[in-house]
């Protein structure tokens, strides 16, 4: 095809958009890829999940993947089940949910094995457990949902507060969801500032809440800005990514944020950053809100060694999860496999 003929990349990388027609946190990620694409000198295509680019803003929209040779795609990526392989091109599944979420459904497993390879997860379990059972498949580099900017300046605020942003799932289902004390703790002290939808299925899903603020718009950016703003971030990964040794967004958002980082106990964010970041065992959410109220005394008092230390934080992850770097590493692994299509 001419204009594969014509590009001057260094890779094409093709990304499946699960749904199309929403804008959520696996839209934010993709616009968040697509500008590392653009560091990294790569060609970033997104597809529906029939096969079909669906970005409006390249010269091949609407045009099916399938009639594209096979020697301009260097890998097709899927970033959920939803979005099993549907073409005739090397593809590659992440690897990045936890391991009960494929046990609670494995049809889930049945999709993403179509795939002829995976992307590892950066997790011990989860990657033992797949390349155990999966064999045959090929192993790449981990992919992490990560970014590359904005990479905000570092600082330890003297008016720091929380951020924290979610759905209070509790006003929804009419019962106690994750972390409802601890974070209703940290309003009672003025010292959170919460975002997040306003309303959900017709309730306001934060009423009573005196510092929720507003929605965060799914835009890759706006996000990092408010945690800057706020100073300090809650990390809260939830039960099921931290018993797969396994992280969300929050982290690397955190990071690019360039603020203090408060996460409850995680065996990647232990393995990858030590006593740099701040833990909490959110087990027991009272005595999480002391321990929040203690280290935020803890950053005051001590604002040289907290700085110095994300400082350490920020090198970590331009060596690790900078996605720009991360998509050249995948390019290099691509290029050194020998790859046979029946």
């Amino acid at each position: 095809m001419k204009y594969f003929e014509n590009l001057n990349k260094n890779a094409v990388f093709v990304f499946y958009d699960s749904w199309p027609n929403l804008n959520n946190a696996e839209k934010e990620l993709l616009r968040r890829i697509g500008v590392s694409c653009e560091l990294a000198n790569i060609e970033f295509i997104t597809i529906n999940n029939n096969g079909i680019i669906n970005l409006k803003t390249h010269p091949l929209y609407n045009v099916n993947i399938n009639d594209i040779d096979r020697k301009y795609i260097d890998a097709v990526i899927s970033m959920h089940w939803e979005s099993p392989k549907s073409t005739k091109h090397f593809t590659l599944s992440v690897l990045w949910h936890p391991l009960q979420h494929y046990h609670d459904d494995f049809s889930r497993l049945e999709r993403v094995s179509k795939s002829d390879g995976f992307l590892l997860s950066g997790s011990l379990a989860i990657d033992d457990y797949f390349i155990k059972n999966y064999p045959s498949k090929c192993f790449l580099t981990p992919f992490y949902t990560s970014l590359s900017n904005p990479m905000y300046p570092i600082i330890v605020k003297e008016d720091l507060k929380c951020f924290y942003i979610g759905i209070n799932w509790e006003k929804i289902v009419k019962k106690n969801s994750r972390y409802t004390h601890l974070l209703k703790s940290l309003d009672n002290e003025n010292i959170i500032n919460i975002y997040g939808p306003r309303i959900i299925k017709s309730v306001v899903v934060w009423a009573g809440y005196n510092n929720y603020k507003h929605e965060i718009p799914f835009d890759g950016v706006s996000v990092i800005k408010y945690i800057h703003e706020t100073g300090l971030c809650l990390v809260l990964n939830s039960q099921e990514h931290c018993n797969s040794g396994i992280v969300s967004m929050r982290i690397f958002e955190a990071i690019c944020a360039g603020v203090p980082i408060i996460a409850n106990k995680n065996e990647f964010l232990e393995r990858h950053f030590g006593n740099k970041i701040f833990y909490i065992d959110t087990t027991n959410e009272e005595k999480s809100f002391i321990d929040i109220k203690n280290i935020i005394k803890y950053i005051k008092e001590n604002r040289e060694e907290v700085y110095e230390n994300l400082c350490e934080v920020r090198r970590i992850f331009f060596n690790k999860f900078a996605m720009h770097h991360t998509l050249m590493r995948l390019k290099n692994n691509i290029d050194n496999l020998t790859l046979t299509y029946v």
